[in-house]
């Protein structure tokens, strides 16, 4: 046997599935080579491994607890005190509302203040937009 063969039959060895001619070859190839007897040594580390994994006791409460924890901390961060939720925020709101059409009062009056008007002459203030004609009729007579 040479270790190309050796390497596609070592699943089936360590499951146990080979024939009993087979394990024979692979059995006398891994005493003969170091690089797949190495190799060997290292599936079934590996599979060893994976059978203590799947015996692993699953425990049904470890997610809900670490799940709770989760909540727990997002809980902690977002929550603020009554006192700023129900009084300070509204009030702080209406302050800053207030602040703000004050200062929309007093910039609207700066531009509109005795200095800056011009009074409307007499003849502008009686004009009556309806009575005007139209260009059009002038145009067609």
């Amino acid at each position: 046997m040479n270790c190309q063969l050796c390497h596609k039959a070592s699943a089936s060895y360590h499951e146990g599935k080979l024939s009993d001619d087979m394990k024979n070859q692979v059995d006398d190839h891994l005493e003969i080579c170091n690089g797949c007897r190495e190799q060997y040594n290292t599936e079934t580390l590996a599979y060893r491994i994976i059978i203590e994994e799947r015996e692993t006791p699953f425990n049904p409460f470890l997610s809900t607890r670490i799940m709770a924890q989760i909540e727990n901390l997002e809980s902690e961060k977002t929550k603020t005190s009554p006192l700023l939720e129900k009084l300070l925020k509204p009030v702080l709101i209406t302050g800053f509302l207030c602040i703000a059409l004050f200062s929309g009062v007093t910039i609207g009056n700066l531009y509109n203040s005795d200095g800056y008007r011009e009074s409307i002459p007499e003849e502008l203030a009686l004009i009556n937009d309806a009575t005007i004609e139209s260009v059009d009729l002038l145009l067609n007579e």
